[in-house]
């Protein structure tokens, strides 16, 4: 039941965050769209990260009684929310943006609904790609960076010979 609610909660959250990035596309036209594409794939990356972590966290605290039970939870979750998170600005965009209201503002696609579509989705999959590859690349330079300092503390500031590296 607690998983539930938090999944609602977080859905509710993307839905309200697509609805302010609307808002603002409308508030501030012209090159604006392009600054708030991109702030929308970085949230959605954001987003995702974050409920890994929550799910991860939730499915935890569960009593599954098989492993497959719980491979099973955490999969739904994860799935449900990312798909939901990843695509929903795409389908407003698509469906419902030509003919929605936000906070009593007529929302329009500029300077049409496809090219809107289009620039979203190169922008949504181009930051995913570009995070995914930075992330790839950073986090073992860093965990290297760490170790060292970490090894460089325990030797008193020595450098270690190669062969003596902790592994």
């Amino acid at each position: 039941a607690v998983s539930i609610v938090v999944t609602v909660v977080m859905l509710a959250a993307v839905v309200a965050v697509i609805g302010v990035v609307s808002y603002l596309k409308n508030v501030f036209s012209g090159d604006s769209l392009y600054v708030l594409s991109f702030a929308n794939a970085i949230i959605i990356q954001i987003l995702n990260f974050l409920w890994t972590s929550i799910a991860c966290w939730l499915n935890g605290n569960e009593n599954h009684q098989t492993q497959t039970q719980y491979n099973d939870s955490l999969i739904l979750k994860l799935f449900c929310f990312q798909f939901v998170n990843s695509y929903i600005s795409l389908l407003y965009v698509a469906f419902i943006k030509a003919n929605a209201v936000i906070f009593g503002v007529r929302d329009q696609c500029s300077p049409d609904c496809l090219t809107e579509l289009t620039y979203q989705l190169a922008t949504i999959m181009i930051t995913g790609q570009l995070i995914g590859a930075i992330t790839e690349i950073m986090v073992p330079v860093i965990k290297n960076k760490i170790r060292h300092k970490r090894e460089l503390a325990q030797n008193g500031g020595k450098e270690l010979p190669d062969h003596e590296h902790q592994m």
